[in-house]
């Protein structure tokens, strides 16, 4: 079994935050928003996605990581890394309802 790595305030250096899957901390980029391991919760692992992906952003800042992971906070549903999406469902509702009130040439029912 493999051993559960814990996130570090340390790691916003490199631009990491962290989400909570099934418990287990798991590392997200504070600028691509993606989502590594728990594996991939080392300090080396991290800093190359840094500069491996976001190399014009490996000279920042932690202020400038903690300015983004608030703004990543704030666009959060929940913990979970779950962010706002409109699935296609809604939207296909949405344009249908909108269709039908111009196809009828009346902006109330």
């Amino acid at each position: 079994m493999s051993k559960k790595r814990t996130y570090s305030e340390a790691y916003l250096d490199f631009g990491f935050t962290f989400v909570v899957n099934n418990g287990e901390h798991l590392p997200q980029c504070v600028i691509c928003t993606k989502t590594l391991g728990n594996g991939s919760m080392k300090p080396f692992q991290l800093k190359q996605h840094l500069q491996g992906c976001h190399h014009e952003l490996q000279n920042k800042d932690r202020e400038y990581f903690k300015l983004k992971q608030n703004y990543l906070n704030k666009t959060r549903l929940d913990s979970t890394g779950t962010f706002r999406q409109q699935t296609d469902a809604i939207v296909k509702a949405s344009y249908e309802v909108s269709y039908n009130i111009a196809r009828e040439k009346k902006p109330h029912p």
